[in-house]
């Protein structure tokens, strides 16, 4: 019979939503240039419950989708965060150009949290699983060797696109003198790129294996970057 999701699932949403919301709220009335230890402090610490939550519900639809379609399932779970972070660096970008950085901070808090409510409306069929302790388990994990290469192979991935997304809208507004409206259009490339290729490599992956897809997308990234 449908039901809620599982209250562990739930807790773990809520706690990165009320978390990640509540650090970046703070940085409307924080001053970077008086207080840069703070203001990264608190950025620091919003993010980490962002991706918390982000990696709580990605694992819940997991968990959740039938083997042959995880790959269509992470697409989209993908798809989704960079839509709404392509919509939030336009949109977020035009009210700090506009009005102010406070208020783009405001904003962006309130969205965050407003996210803890959408698992009281989704349903999901009630699996029953015996769980293993979280530090046995991830202990266990990375005695493996595939797992330390993939963790490894995360680290150096994300490396590259932090770099990316941080150094070049510094070049447009630094060298090419772009606004900061103009500089937030265009990083929106970003995220709607990796859009076009979350839904793309998710089903090449159900169709043609997780590790041929890999390589062959990381073959053409490394050939771009």
């Amino acid at each position: 019979t449908p039901d809620f999701i599982s209250l562990v699932s739930f807790i773990f949403i809520i706690i990165g939503g009320v978390l990640g919301a509540g650090f970046i709220f703070p940085l409307a009335i924080i001053d970077p240039k008086t207080s840069i230890i703070p203001f990264t402090l608190f950025l620091f610490l919003s993010h980490t419950f962002v991706v918390f939550l982000d990696i709580s519900s990605d694992a819940w639809a997991i968990q959740v989708a039938e083997a042959h379609e995880r790959g269509k399932i992470n697409a989209s779970m993908t798809a989704g965060l960079f839509s709404g972070m392509a919509f939030g660096t336009s949109v977020l970008s035009f009210i700090a150009g506009n009005y102010s950085f406070s208020l783009m901070f405001i904003t962006a808090g309130i969205v965050i949290f407003t996210t803890i409510f959408l698992p009281l409306v989704t349903k999901e069929e009630k699996i029953i699983t015996k769980r293993q302790a979280i530090l046995s388990l991830v202990i266990s994990e990375f005695k493996k060797q595939n797992t330390k290469i993939v963790a490894m192979f995360g680290f150096v991935a994300a490396m590259n696109f932090g770099a990316l997304i941080m150094i070049i809208p510094d070049y447009m507004m630094n060298y090419l003198e772009l606004d900061v409206i103009q500089t937030g259009l265009i990083t929106t490339l970003f995220p709607i790129a990796t859009v076009i290729g979350a839904i793309t490599g998710g089903l090449l992956a159900d169709y043609w294996g997780r590790k041929k897809t890999l390589f062959i997308f990381l073959t053409c990234s490394i050939v771009v970057t």
